[in-house]
């Protein structure tokens, strides 16, 4: 069978834009000979083209340019030379490699190819309904998830999926989510067809989507992203204490599932050639802060251990039978200002649940606040708790002793700050006596001297990290 009569099939199974001059085109190679292979990729990457050629496929069908402009003209038409488009165009013709770009033509599908696949290798298309808004072009997704996930869990699941090195996010990582909008592009788009607000100034379509998060959105996913729109909105909104969040996967990431529910439409369309999907994989590294220990978690405890803030009403009993198990009674906090720490600023205990017995195997908690030294007053009165607060002052860091030397204290420290620095806060602060000094150096706090503290009589060192 020849390329062209694949192609021609594929036509046939995307509804007619007559009259269409677009990107959907071949991009190289001859149409006319026989198809050995077919591979459908987000991007047509030499690693992709690689890996076509190990695969004796000689037909990529793709969705996103092959040579680096955003007209994705079927070569390189600009006023200087480019060595990498001409060995990649090299490599090509020496395979007989034909590529075409599907992008509009698939977009246009109904359902929309691309976002079809995605729900469908997410697992949410049971979940999924399709909304096109008021303005923007581009249909929305809810997905309304049966039980709630955290914004944590989200991203695992969608990195798992995809295949991702990792992922941006904007929220707090344990905030609960139970709906979901895959949205559009959030970068500007002015022409003479937008609408127009009632004073004449353009609709902007990252305002229609702050009016989604203003109802019952928790949580977007976006394609491309700048900062200075819907992403500023959701930075506030989370320093203001809502739950609301973005996951940012980039574009090829974003829509690379479709491209692998495309190898099995095109497997139906043409059973004679073989199709494989190749997946581009994340075009994205990251680097972190090697300067904070406290970047990277411990996947290993994550999934032991469920981490996440306090129930106050169900499980400030038990925090504060911990509390007299983990400290000697000059030192621990009373049962009575536990309760009504964990009541007045439930966020701010991180608690690591056992996720096989349900128990709670350990805690860290504080209180936020303006100030940058710490006092005793803070260990029994719950109300200079101000929530806004740029630092936190941690009150106590409890593990169960059938769960210690396994790095869970490490891990709660590590995770708090990890949540706090999301929020914008700028600094951890402790005290602890001389035995732990060298813990707490070690996960990245700097010893201040002694502190004014004389809780329990002791003397004490004064220490923190800046987030």
């Amino acid at each position: 069978m020849k390329i062209s009569e694949i192609i021609d099939r594929i036509l046939d199974y995307h509804p007619d834009l007559e009259g269409y001059q677009g990107c959907d085109e071949y991009k190289c190679g001859d149409p006319e000979q026989k198809c050995t292979g077919i591979v459908t990729a987000i991007s047509p990457t030499i690693g992709v083209i690689r890996q076509a050629i190990r695969l004796n496929a000689n037909l990529l069908v793709v969705h996103e340019p092959t040579f680096y402009t955003t007209m994705d003209e079927p070569g390189w038409f600009e006023d200087f030379s480019n060595s990498v488009y001409e060995e990649k165009n090299k490599l090509l013709a020496d395979h007989g490699i034909v590529i075409w770009r599907d992008h509009d033509h698939m977009h246009a599908h109904q359902p929309d190819g691309i976002f079809e696949g995605v729900l469908r290798y997410t697992g949410w298309k049971p979940y999924a309904r399709a909304v096109m808004p008021e303005y923007g072009g581009f249909g929305h997704f809810y997905i309304d998830l049966p039980e709630p996930k955290t914004v944590r869990e989200v991203a695992d699941h969608l990195m798992r999926s995809i295949g991702m090195n990792g992922c941006r996010y904007l929220g707090r990582p344990d905030d609960p989510v139970r709906k979901i909008a895959i949205v559009g592009h959030l970068y500007p788009a002015f022409n003479e067809h937008t609408p127009k607000r009632a004073d004449g100034k353009p609709k902007e379509y990252s305002v229609q989507l702050i009016s989604e998060l203003e109802k019952d959105v928790d949580l977007i996913l976006p394609g491309e992203t700048i900062d200075w729109t819907v992403l500023s909105y959701l930075k506030d909104a989370v320093e203001l204490g809502r739950c609301k969040a973005m996951i940012s996967l980039g574009h090829f990431n974003w829509e690379a599932l479709g491209m692998k529910y495309a190898k099995d439409w095109i497997s139906e369309l043409v059973p004679e050639v073989k199709v494989t999907y190749v997946p581009a994989g994340d075009m994205f590294g990251y680097f972190l802060n090697e300067e904070q220990p406290w970047t990277k978690r411990s996947e290993q405890l994550f999934e032991r251990y469920e981490f996440r803030s306090i129930h106050p009403d169900t499980e400030a009993e038990e925090a504060a039978e911990i509390e007299q198990i983990c400290f000697p009674p000059n030192e621990a906090c009373s049962r009575h200002h536990m309760i009504e720490r964990a009541k007045a600023a439930p966020d701010f205990f991180l608690v690591a649940i056992d996720k096989e017995t349900g128990k709670m195997a350990g805690f860290l908690n504080g209180l936020a606040t303006d100030e940058e030294k710490f006092r005793d007053e803070f260990f029994t009165d719950a109300s200079l708790h101000d929530e806004r607060g740029k630092n936190v002052l941690l009150l106590g860091l409890d593990v169960l002793p059938e769960y210690r030397l396994q790095g869970l204290g490490r891990e709660l420290v590590y995770e708090y700050c990890r949540r706090e620095q999301a929020l914008g806060r700028e600094k951890l602060i402790l005290t602890c006596l001389d035995a732990k000094i060298r813990m707490y150096e070690k996960f990245g706090f700097k010893d201040l001297g002694l502190s004014a503290s004389v809780w329990g009589g002791e003397a004490w060192h004064e220490m923190d990290i800046e987030l």
